[in-house]
């Protein structure tokens, strides 16, 4: 499972700078499940949504949702990617680049 705090520490190991996030971390009846939310590049202006909620569906156990976005608002956004936790960060600064 992968938190918020991790996330953040991950992405900031790949670009140290010029990153915004807004992520929070997923709770169900207190115990947390993952994280959620949007991270952002000061450069360009780039975003994108990131759920690392573990998935029950075979194929995408183990992996974490990660998709451009329009907005801080949009949930919805383009086409969904999955990568695995330790790959993720990787992912999504080349996504924002």
């Amino acid at each position: 499972m992968l938190l918020s705090v991790k996330l953040k520490n991950q992405l900031k190991k790949v670009k140290p700078e010029g990153l915004e996030y807004h992520i929070k971390n997923i709770s169900i009846n207190r115990k947390k499940v993952g994280c959620s939310g949007f991270v952002k590049n000061l450069e360009n202006g780039k975003i994108v949504y990131v759920n690392t909620e573990m998935s029950c569906f075979g194929p995408l156990a183990g992996k974490s949702l990660y998709r451009t976005a329009t907005s801080l608002k949009d949930y919805t956004g383009g086409r969904n990617h999955f990568a695995a936790n330790d790959e993720l960060a990787e992912k999504v600064i080349e996504m924002l680049l």
